[in-house]
């Protein structure tokens, strides 16, 4: 799993849970989406070498693009509701107007949409997992509720 290396990941078990909660994620949005009337493309299931490895949507329709993020329930119950991403990641440097992250915690085959909301809108704090903070940025759900409580935020991209 060579494009995990470079993202601060190097224990193998670790790398193919994340690897099957984030598949379980993007079926999980897939369904969601389709299931409220968004046409969307299929999860893409290949994994990627590290010079092939993009940062694009996990999921694209005619006019938004869906980035889908997820977290297992035994990490919400040690750090919260929170999702990382690379600090490199485009979506973090430069979101677009049409692009979408939408939130996920998988439990087991079991998977809860959390939030669908705004990549523009979203506030990145520093990991709780010093390792990973050279690489990656967090999005916490707290701080999202704190910044979205009394707006008049709709965030679904439906």
């Amino acid at each position: 799993f060579p494009s995990h290396d470079s993202r601060g990941e190097v224990k193998e078990d670790k790398i193919i849970e994340d690897i099957v909660v984030g598949v379980y994620g993007e079926w999980g949005a897939y369904k969601f989406l389709t299931d409220n009337g968004v046409k969307v493309s299929k999860p893409d299931l290949n994994i990627y070498e590290v010079r092939r490895k993009n940062f694009n949507a996990d999921l694209k329709s005619d006019d938004a693009l869906y980035h889908v993020k997820s977290q297992t329930k035994e990490s919400v119950k040690k750090y919260g509701h929170s999702w990382l991403l690379q600090r490199s990641d485009k979506v973090v440097k430069e979101p677009r107007d049409n692009e979408y992250f939408i939130f996920t915690c998988v439990d087991g085959v079991e998977v809860e949409i959390i939030a669908v909301i705004k990549c523009k809108d979203v506030i990145y704090g520093e990991c709780k997992v010093p390792k990973y903070r050279y690489s990656k940025v967090a999005i916490y759900l707290d701080d999202l509720l704190t910044k979205l409580k009394g707006e008049d935020y709709e965030g679904k991209g439906l």
